[in-house]
């Protein structure tokens, strides 16, 4: 499944409207704020239909998922959106993860815990927010500007969640520049990593914001205390790449700007993967530029290139800024 979702639900007395348009959503959020009641909407609809006094619009089926039968259920859904209402242990199980991978199906999951077995975005993280009288989604890190710099150079360290293309970029860029470059090494070990830097630094920390979900609260939670540290949160290196353009190819921002039209949730788990088939893909047939996520080609460490991708990301940062 592909393409964003939109959804209506409603009865007598509360309205939701919204979009989904990942493969992953997470609803979070304080208590009474609207989250099991959308729930209850959902199972009295799909039990009594409009005899719930509920009315449902949406392009396709809604699922409610829990309890201990739920695989055997999950296996009955196809092609549709998948509700989780808090609660239900089986979301954060590597038995739950392997069934969403391949999976033809949108998960909308409402829990305030961090589900480290799936790779969700931190732009797939919402809370409820009532306008004009309807609950709508809102993102929980959309604020996250406030601690993004607007310049690349303004760090002396960068720390990159990338130990193979994507830091071999950065770690030259920090060589050519006076600065010093960290891997992580993964994700789940960025918190601990930025803890080990000195106060009097001024760090960057780059990671993959289409699979940093799980970690983002307690990295958010750090940097808002922590003045000298900032964040720059791309979907992925490879959308940087693409974004700067030095494929020349008019598709790619066709896709940029469109992107879950174009991401099969059964072929990608998650949007970074999508973006890394995508550069592989569209560099393979160009002689000493073909793009291997293991590896950085000499050509995006010559000079036109790499000033051309550095360019893009301090445009990028400075649109995050305003």
């Amino acid at each position: 499944m592909k393409g964003i979702k939109h959804i209506t639900i409603s009865n007598s007395r509360v309205k939701y409207s919204f979009d989904i348009e990942r493969n992953i959503t997470i609803i979070s959020g304080d208590s009474a704020t609207g989250k099991s009641t959308l729930i209850n909407m959902l199972e009295g609809f799909e039990l009594e239909g409009k005899k719930s006094g509920v009315t449902l619009k949406s392009q396709i089926p809604c699922k409610v998922l829990s309890g201990t039968n739920w695989e055997m259920n999950l296996s009955k859904i196809k092609s549709s959106i998948v509700f989780i209402e808090e609660g239900n242990e089986f979301v954060s199980s590597k038995e739950f993860a392997r069934k969403v991978k391949n999976s033809d199906n949108y998960y909308v999951i409402i829990t305030r815990e961090d589900l480290y077995e799936l790779p969700y975005s931190i732009r797939s993280i919402y809370e409820f927010v009532q306008v004009r009288g309807i609950n709508k989604l809102k993102e929980k890190f959309k604020s996250i500007d406030k601690v993004t710099t607007n310049k690349l150079h303004s760090a002396n360290i960068l720390l990159v969640e990338d130990s193979k293309a994507g830091y071999e970029f950065f770690q030259k860029y920090c060589l050519d520049n006076g600065k010093k470059c960290i891997s992580s090494s993964g994700k789940t070990k960025v918190l601990s990593e930025v803890k080990r830097i000195n106060d009097d630094d001024k760090v960057l920390i780059i990671a993959d914001g289409a699979a940093f979900g799980a970690e983002i609260s307690k990295v958010y939670e750090y940097i808002l205390a922590h003045s000298n540290v900032n964040l720059y949160l791309p979907e992925c290196f490879e959308w940087i790449i693409l974004d700067s353009n030095i494929l020349r190819k008019k598709k790619i921002f066709d896709i940029l700007d469109n992107p879950s039209d174009y991401i099969e949730s059964r072929e990608y788990f998650s949007w970074e993967n999508y973006f890394v088939s995508l550069l592989t893909e569209e560099s393979k047939n160009k002689q000493g530029q073909e793009y291997s996520k293991n590896r950085l080609k000499e050509y995006y460490k010559t000079e036109k290139v790499f000033n051309k991708i550095i360019s893009s990301i301090d445009r990028s940062l400075d649109k995050n800024k305003k």
